[in-house]
């Protein structure tokens, strides 16, 4: 049996509209006058292309085709009102600045932190508990170091925060003695107080970690030391008068100094955040912190 080639088994396809005789009942209303070709939609090709593969048995290929065109038009539309709103949202942005660029790029940066949680932690905290960690229970010289560098850090931190928190308008890249300075004169103090406690202790400190930190690889005789910090914490009775007897870095590098360092810190700490100019956050969660960072140091004492 022989089987019949598959176009003679598909349907003859119509005429198309205005041809022959279905284009001329096509072309008819139903009161017999014929439409005018000039107002109709569908004897136009856009027409045809548009809504001729949607009516009658279209094939699957014409629908395909209608659907590409119909998409191509929403794609049409749609960029043309993205493109409406884009320029109509420069418009209102330049009204608003002014034209100015300068306002243009702060108008922008405003909407960029608008739209982002921007979120900050401190770590000064972090940095204390350290030291005071260290301080407890160093066995080596190496820790006792590493907790006075950590202290003097941590005091650094506190006091740039402390200067985001109460807008002070200082530099932050500055010399310790010059940047405390100018933070005090920012909250109202006499001039004379950096040649008073606790920031002379301070002081004292910053110079011992600075010579350890740029130590130099320079022979001493016992009691000799760069800056002249050996001599200057016997005379503030943070260690012996026995120390002068050793090089500098044995005689330095006791738990007694890393101890001192912790609580001199920690009450410069608490005597800035006291002061009440331009204070923004609370007193008592300060306090708080440092309390519990200098907590396992305060029970150390009290067992020896």
């Amino acid at each position: 049996m022989r089987w019949p080639p598959l176009i003679e088994l598909l349907p003859a396809p119509l005429p198309r509209a205005g041809r022959g005789a279905a284009g001329e009942e096509r072309g008819r209303w139903k009161g017999g006058r014929e439409r005018s070709r000039r107002g109709s939609w569908r004897r136009t090709d856009v027409g045809r292309r548009a809504t001729g593969p949607l009516h009658g048995n279209p094939a699957p290929s014409s629908l395909i085709q209608s659907a590409l065109h119909s998409w191509r038009l929403c794609a049409c539309q749609s960029t043309l009102l993205y493109t409406t709103i884009y320029f109509l949202t420069s418009y209102f942005a330049l009204c608003l600045t002014g034209g100015c660029p300068i306002r243009l790029v702060r108008l922008c940066h405003w909407r960029h932190s608008f739209s982002m949680t921007k979120t900050w932690e401190s770590v000064w905290t972090g940095l204390l508990t350290q030291a005071v960690a260290l301080a407890t229970c160093a066995t080596t010289s190496g820790k006792v170091a590493a907790s006075i560098v950590l202290s003097c850090t941590s005091w650094e931190a506190f006091a740039n925060e402390l200067i985001e928190w109460r807008r002070l308008h200082i530099s932050k890249t500055g010399a310790f003695r010059q940047k405390l300075r100018q933070i005090l004169n920012e909250l109202g103090q006499p001039p004379d107080s950096m040649e008073q406690e606790p920031w002379l202790s301070l002081a004292l400190l910053i110079r011992l970690r600075n010579e350890l930190v740029h130590h130099k690889a320079l022979p001493l005789a016992p009691g000799e030391s760069p800056g002249a910090v050996l001599p200057a914490l016997v005379t503030a009775g943070v260690i012996p008068s026995s120390a002068l007897a050793h090089n500098w870095e044995e005689g330095v590098l006791v738990l007694a100094t890393a101890r001192w360092a912790c609580e001199r810190v920690a009450s410069c700490m608490l005597t800035l955040e006291k002061l009440p100019s331009r204070r923004t956050r609370s007193l008592s969660h300060v306090q708080s912190e440092i309390r519990t960072a200098m907590k396992p140091l305060l029970t150390h004492r009290q067992h020896t």
